[in-house]
């Protein structure tokens, strides 16, 4: 072992959800996932996706250190979907959190989608999310 990081464990993505909003707490650097997505009922596709957040987070990572992010997802044909415009997706460092705001995802069929996030020296974690039709919800006339 030779260099000025040796015995320094690489970083590494720890894990990754899918949330509705964040909130900050800049006094204690506490960062709050809101409305945790574990499926995603959805009125009709396609359908753009936008301001739902992606959450990493990221282990190992030390003080100023940068490091090359990666973010796509897997649709359910198993086609890979990476954010092309610069305003489809949103990516920023809290910390050892890095939170990707999405602006326009398309999702264009049911079923799971995968959404990834990868470090540059081969690490990754995803989270998988359902996407299904759900029907608006109809009014029954009460009847007494």
């Amino acid at each position: 072992m030779s260099g000025p990081n040796a015995g320094t464990p690489e970083a590494t993505v720890d894990w990754v959800v899918v949330c509705e909003s964040i909130g900050r707490d800049n006094a204690t650097g506490r960062l709050s996932l809101i409305g945790l997505a574990s499926h995603l009922p959805v009125p009709s596709l396609p359908l753009l996706l936008n301001e739902h957040r992606v959450v990493a987070r990221l282990a190992h990572l030390q003080a100023g250190q940068s490091v090359d992010v990666s973010f796509g997802i897997v649709t359910p044909a198993g086609l890979w979907i990476t954010p092309a415009a610069d305003d489809a997706a949103e990516l920023e460092m809290v910390g050892e959190f890095v939170v990707i705001t999405l602006r326009s995802l398309p999702l264009r069929e049911e079923g799971i989608h995968r959404f990834e996030v990868s470090l540059a020296n081969g690490s990754a974690a995803s989270v998988e999310v359902a996407v299904w039709l759900c029907s608006p919800r109809q009014e029954h006339p009460h009847v007494h």
